[in-house]
């Protein structure tokens, strides 16, 4: 993004990066939360909605607070992303003379960092200690 090289964007021949980007978010949700999503559903909403089974049930049982901030920070993804004009190859290219546009994108990467660094950093330990086996 940074060197507003059209080139280097996912999905650029398609112009679906943001939409791959949004079911990505989405994917993490439903894997999280144990069921699929409908469109715009927030995490706490789908969550709720299958009983906090998938990865929400550990997680809420060990830590609730780490479980209210990866809901968040689920969220915060997808809207942030959401917040980026399409299509994404063009917004990449104007954000080199936009620095609002260039924010919107930053924060969407940010957001997703964020969400990254919670699942490696406190979700991975909290997997490592669950025995699975039968």
């Amino acid at each position: 993004f940074g060197a507003g090289d059209p080139l280097t964007v996912e999905s650029k021949f398609s112009g679906n990066s943001l939409t791959d980007f949004q079911y990505n978010m989405r994917s993490i949700r439903n894997l999280y939360c144990g069921r699929e999503s409908i469109g715009t559903e927030s995490a706490v909403n789908a969550c709720a909605a299958s009983g906090n089974a998938g990865l929400a049930a550990l997680v809420s049982d060990a830590d609730s607070d780490l479980h209210g901030r990866l809901l968040a920070a689920i969220d915060t993804a997808v809207g942030a992303i959401a917040d980026i004009p399409g299509p994404y190859y063009q917004a990449v290219v104007a954000a080199q003379d936009d620095p609002v546009l260039a924010r919107t994108i930053q924060d969407a990467i940010d957001a997703v960092l964020a969400l990254m660094g919670l699942m490696q950093g406190e979700v991975l330990p909290l997997l490592d200690e669950v025995d699975f086996s039968y």
